[in-house]
């Protein structure tokens, strides 16, 4: 039985399972070259131009979307 699951443990088991669907399916599930898309990477990009994380000592972070 294993003692401790990585992330890397969690993300190969998750693509086996993907991989495996495929098969069960007949269907091609290759995990290789899946990308998001530009809209995706852009709703990202500006995402993260607005967020701001303020740490405080007695609040912790503070999280707060500029527009």
């Amino acid at each position: 039985m294993m003692k401790s699951f990585t992330l890397e443990d969690l993300l190969t088991h998750s693509f086996e399972e993907i991989e495996a669907e495929g098969r069960l399916y007949g269907l091609l599930a290759s995990v290789k070259g899946v990308s998001p898309g530009k809209q995706a990477i852009k709703t990202i990009i500006s995402y993260s131009k607005v967020l701001k994380i303020f740490e405080s000592r007695f609040l912790g972070n503070i999280n707060i979307i500029m527009n």
